[in-house]
Parts: C-alpha cells; sequence; structure tokens
C-alpha cells in the first residue's frame, strides 16, 4: 500500500514536470517567433536560460521523491546514453554533411554546450560535497 502511494506521487510529480515542460516550451516557441527581430539576440538568448532554469527547477519535486537507485539509474543513462548518443549523432552529422556545414556547426555547438553546462556543474558539485581539508 505504502509502495502503491509513493509510485503514484512519483507518477504524479513526473506528470507536472512534463505538462510544465510543455508550457515552457510554448512560451520559448513565441519568444522565439516573437521576440527573434524586436529583441536583442543576447536578452532572447537569457529569457530562454531563464525558461531552461524553470525547467529544470519544476523537475526537483520528481526527482526528490525518487530512491537512490532510481536516481542512479537515471544519471548513468543520462551520463552515458546521452554522451554515446550525442558523439554519435556528431560524428554522424560530421560525415553525412561536411564539416563546413551548418548542421555539423550547430552539432558541434550542441555538443559544446553540454560539455561546458556538465562540467560547471561537477566543479560546483565537488565545491559543495568537498570535505574539510585533512
Amino acid at each position: 500500500m505504502a509502495k502503491e502511494r509513493r509510485e503514484m506521487r512519483v507518477r504524479a510529480a513526473f506528470a507536472l514536470h512534463l505538462a510544465s515542460a510543455a508550457a515552457l516550451a510554448l512560451a520559448a516557441a513565441g519568444l522565439i517567433l516573437v521576440g527573434h527581430d524586436k529583441l536583442p539576440d543576447w536578452l532572447v538568448i537569457l529569457a530562454l536560460a531563464l525558461l531552461t532554469a524553470g525547467y529544470c527547477y519544476s523537475g526537483l519535486p520528481w526527482w526528490r521523491r525518487l530512491d537512490h537507485m532510481e536516481r542512479d539509474s537515471w544519471l548513468l543513462a543520462w551520463f552515458w546514453g546521452g554522451g554515446f548518443g550525442g558523439a554519435t549523432a556528431l560524428l554522424a552529422t560530421m560525415v553525412l554533411t561536411g564539416i563546413d556545414s551548418d548542421w555539423f556547426k550547430g552539432a558541434l555547438l550542441v555538443m559544446g554546450a553540454q560539455s561546458t553546462g556538465h562540467s560547471l556543474f561537477q566543479v560546483a558539485w565537488r565545491r559543495l560535497h568537498r570535505g574539510a581539508p585533512s
């Protein structure tokens, strides 16, 4: 009974996260379509970064309801699966479109941004969870 209630809370939190993702995606699409010509690029990018942060924040209730093993499975899948899939897509894009294509440059930008984001969060996590010097 308790396990079923917990599963229901996890699913409800995930459904809320998906609903907020859809709402934030619509807001981002509107911002891109309307603001792209009327606002400076840096302001559109900043607003999109804030919407992305809102998406990440909306997942916290779901994440906090997961147990340790479920969290580990998600982290493992994102790190290894996402890294392998992204690197494969980057190399395939290079082979199929050439190194000077806009497609390859876009794929390279995505992989660079992912790697930078991962590195920044890893450094922050290590600083926050560092033990006292011995």
